[in-house]
């Protein structure tokens, strides 16, 4: 990490800001968050937070209501509890707005990668970030955009598609390394 460098987490849901202000105690002034969502314009916009029981499973909240409510399938599945979707108002900015020059960037927003990843192309093309992403259904769409830009898509199983195996990568989430940092990706 670059000296003086941030971790950042943006965080459009209140419900998380005590325990997000408790990382950053832990981590210290490398970590900041910002109460809102990333996406290609400034707007405000409705957020679907999958509840289990009485509980906000806020890691799970998507932009998207339909991928929620496969959430909710999920966690009715896993804890055997009632599950319903909570509707959450959230402002959401532009990536790109935000000045920043990251080294990586970690994307974990339930489907909606490819909405985020359009509201941050700038940043993208300027510092040629390393990006970890969830698997979703939008892996086709977002490796696409990724090869305009001349990345390597590495992933934690052959997926037939000619993708380059990393075989210590969780098979949750799949790496987009710049070429000019493969190297570091070789196996």
């Amino acid at each position: 990490m670059r000296p003086n460098a941030q971790i950042l987490s943006y965080e459009p849901l209140p419900m998380l800001w005590p325990e997000l202000k408790r990382v950053r105690r832990f981590i210290g002034k490398r970590f900041d968050f910002r109460g809102y969502g990333l996406g290609t314009s400034q707007e405000r916009t409705t957020i679907y937070v999958p509840v289990a029981g009485r509980l906000p499973i806020t890691t799970r909240a998507s932009l998207l209501e339909n991928e929620a409510q496969g959430q909710c399938a999920q966690l009715a599945l896993e804890t055997g509890l009632e599950t319903s979707v909570n509707q959450v108002d959230i402002e959401i900015r532009r990536g790109d707005d935000e000045g920043l020059a990251p080294l990586a960037i970690k994307l974990d927003v339930e489907g909606a990668e490819r909405v985020v990843l359009d509201g941050l192309t700038e940043t993208i093309d300027t510092h040629r970030p390393v990006m970890l992403i969830e698997y979703s259904d939008s892996f086709e769409a977002c490796a696409a955009y990724f090869s305009e830009r001349d990345y390597t898509i590495y992933v934690g199983e052959d997926r037939g598609d000619g993708t380059l195996i990393c075989p210590d990568l969780s098979t949750r989430n799949w790496i987009a390394a710049p070429n000019e940092h493969a190297h570091l990706f070789a196996v």
